[in-house]
C-alpha cells in the first residue's frame, strides 16, 4: 500500500526531477535529450543558464517536471549568486536529483564532497557522469566505489545522446518505486499514508519487542497503536481531526 501511494501520488502530481552540476557539465544538453526538444540554451560558455528552465515530460506513463538550474559554483555575479541560490532551493525540493558531472573535471574524491555538500539524503539521486563519448577508456569503478548508497552512477554521452534508454530506465524505476503501473489496486490520500507509515512503526516496534522478549505490556501497546492507525483509514475510528481533515480537502453539500 505504502510502495501504491509513491507511484499514485507520481501518477496525479507529477516527479519533480532538477538537474544539478557545476558549470559546462552539459545540464542544459541533458534536458534537451530528455525532452527531445532544443528547450533550453546551449553554449560552451560557462554559466549559460542563471536561473531555472521548468519543462514537463511524459515518460511510460508518468508525469516528470525537470527542472535545469544555473551551475553550481561561487561567483562575483550578484545575478549568477542568485541563480545558485535558486538551484539549491530547487535541488531541497526535488523527489528525484540528477547530478551530472565531467569525469574529465571532477575526480571521485572530489564529486563525493560536491554531492555530500548538497545534503541530498532526503531525495533519490542519480548522478551522471556525462561526456563519455570523450572519454572511452575511463575507468568510472573509482567513482562507483566512493559515492554514497543511495546515488546511482551512470555513464551518459547527452549530446549524442549514448546511454539514453539506461537513464530513462533509472528514471521509471525511481519514480515508480519498482511497483508497476497495473499492479495499483486502489489510491491511497496523504491522510492514509501518514497512518500507514505510523502503523508500520509500531509493527516494527512489535517485532522488536518480540525478538528480545521485553514486556508484554509494551507489545500489546504497540499492536493497539497499530490498529488504530489502520482502523483510522477503515473508518472505524471518527476523530474531530480527521473529519476536519476530510472538510479542509473537499466540498461537501447537503
Amino acid at each position: 500500500m505504502l510502495d501504491s501511494f509513491q507511484l499514485g501520488n507520481a501518477i496525479r502530481t507529477g516527479i519533480l526531477t532538477v538537474i544539478a552540476g557545476k558549470p559546462n557539465a552539459c545540464k542544459s544538453t541533458l534536458l534537451n535529450l530528455l525532452l527531445n526538444d532544443e528547450r533550453a540554451l546551449v553554449s560552451d560558455i560557462p554559466g549559460t543558464t542563471r536561473d531555472t528552465i521548468e519543462e514537463r515530460a511524459n515518460i511510460r506513463g508518468l508525469l516528470f517536471h525537470f527542472i535545469d538550474t544555473a551551475g553550481l559554483r561561487e561567483s562575483e555575479d550578484k545575478i549568477e549568486q542568485l541563480g545558485v541560490v535558486r538551484a539549491k532551493e530547487k535541488i531541497k525540493q526535488a523527489d528525484i536529483l540528477i547530478y551530472v558531472f565531467d569525469p574529465g573535471e571532477l575526480d571521485a574524491t572530489s564529486l563525493k564532497l560536491e554531492i555530500d555538500a548538497l545534503k541530498t539524503y532526503g531525495s533519490k539521486v542519480i548522478v551522471i557522469a556525462n561526456k563519455m563519448d570523450l572519454y572511452p577508456e575511463y575507468k568510472m569503478q573509482s567513482y562507483t566505489d566512493i559515492l554514497p548508497e543511495h546515488c546511482i552512477l551512470i555513464s551518459l554521452a547527452a549530446k549524442s545522446g549514448l546511454h539514453k534508454e539506461i537513464l530513462i530506465n533509472e528514471l521509471f524505476q525511481l519514480g515508480t518505486g519498482n511497483c508497476h503501473l497495473e499492479s495499483i489496486p486502489f489510491a491511497i490520500n496523504a491522510r492514509h499514508m501518514k497512518s500507514l507509515v505510523q502503523a508500520q512503526y509500531a509493527l516494527q516496534d512489535a517485532e522488536r519487542l518480540l525478538v528480545t522478549n521485553e514486556a508484554t505490556d509494551l507489545l500489546a501497546q504497540s499492536i493497539r497503536r497499530m490498529s488504530y492507525e489502520l482502523s483510522e483509514i477503515s473508518g472505524e475510528i471518527h476523530t474531530e481531526e480527521i473529519l476536519g481533515n476530510i472538510f479542509s480537502k473537499f466540498c461537501i453539500g447537503k
